[in-house]
């Protein structure tokens, strides 16, 4: 896991506003999808999910998404491959 990825967190929850609120998010990198997931949870409109792994996103970043922000669902992607 990225260790910045919990400062994004923390700074999405105290800026919802300006981070996320009625925006599309691309989490490129995702992994686990943390920071995607407090985007949604704070009213994005949609977030991509993206890694270059095709198991980081299979066994990883949609377990934890389903998990965590599963009345969201609908509003999510996952893409793997390269940029």
């Amino acid at each position: 896991m990225w260790e910045c990825s919990f400062d994004l967190v923390d700074y999405i929850y105290a800026n919802p506003a300006d981070t996320a609120k009625g925006k599309r998010v691309l989490e490129l990198g995702c992994g686990q999808g943390l920071p995607g997931i407090a985007a949604l949870k704070n009213g994005c409109l949609s977030c991509t999910f993206h890694d270059y792994n095709s198991e980081v996103i299979e066994n990883a970043t949609k377990k934890v998404v389903e998990m965590n922000a599963i009345d969201k669902q609908d509003k999510c992607e996952f893409v793997s491959g390269s940029w």
